[in-house]
């Protein structure tokens, strides 16, 4: 079980507003930037801060589930898998994490896979095959 992915989403979402706000920072004092236009960059960081200690959250408490599906696709926003009763389940899984858990190996459409995830952010943590 590998939680670092969503850790990973956590503080990036983090840092993302922190630099954010010390360029609206910048842009205010060197660019002149009005105060509104600075309290909106404001208000957008303090958002996207919520966001990264929302998913921070999920590493510290997780919802952990687990199910035994088959690989579908893969797309920009996450991995496509499906049960034997036909549920869909769309997960997402950074490359760090991808390396850890898969080692260097591909999804395969004909593997059963189980698979543990962290059911608040639906992010992979552990991916395991039963070969039947």
């Amino acid at each position: 079980m590998y939680l670092g992915g969503i850790w990973i989403k956590g503080i990036v979402k983090i840092a993302i507003a922190v630099i954010a706000f010390l360029c609206g920072i910048y842009a205010h004092k060197k660019l002149k930037w009005k105060v509104q236009e600075l309290s909106v960059t404001a208000l957008i960081c303090l958002g996207v801060m919520v966001f990264g200690l929302i998913d921070i959250s999920h590493a510290i408490k997780p919802n952990i589930q687990q199910i035994t599906v088959h690989y579908v696709s893969e797309s920009k926003f996450g991995y496509h898998f499906i049960d034997e009763n036909e549920n869909n389940y769309d997960l997402t899984m950074d490359s760090i994490t991808y390396g850890k858990l898969l080692d260097g190996a591909e999804l395969d459409k004909d593997t059963l896979y189980t698979i543990t995830y962290e059911a608040k952010s639906d992010t992979i943590i552990g991916i395991d095959t039963d070969n039947h």
